[in-house]
């Protein structure tokens, strides 16, 4: 039986609540609460990165070897999180729009 007192890092998949999946090493940290770290690995498309995750948002942690959860993340293609501008949001939404919406012309469509 492992002692409980030492930190335990493998590499699995994970699996969250939401449908969502996840493959890289996990470990616990504490950090305002307990949390699991999961270290994504670098794929073709994205550069490592970890994540933090509040264990009751895992359904299930599926140990496997470091080459399958390479494997995994490949396949999974997960994102880190992104911070994000509301300016830069304005900015694509506002080319996105047709140019009478864009200036700020608006109208409601109905459809009686």
């Amino acid at each position: 039986m492992q002692n409980q007192s030492q930190p335990v890092e493998l590499w699995a998949i994970i699996e969250l609540f939401g449908h969502q999946k996840m493959a890289g090493k996990i470990s616990e940290h504490v950090l305002a609460g307990n949390f699991i770290r999961i270290d994504v690995p670098a794929t073709t498309r994205q550069p490592a990165y970890s994540r933090m995750v509040n264990p009751s948002a895992i359904y299930a942690i599926n140990p496997v070897s470091e080459t399958i959860a390479q494997a995994m993340a490949e396949q999974y293609q997960t994102k880190p999180l992104e911070t994000w501008d509301i300016q830069e949001m304005y900015k694509r939404l506002q080319a996105s729009l047709p140019a009478h919406k864009a200036s700020g012309e608006y109208y409601v469509d109905s459809e009686d």
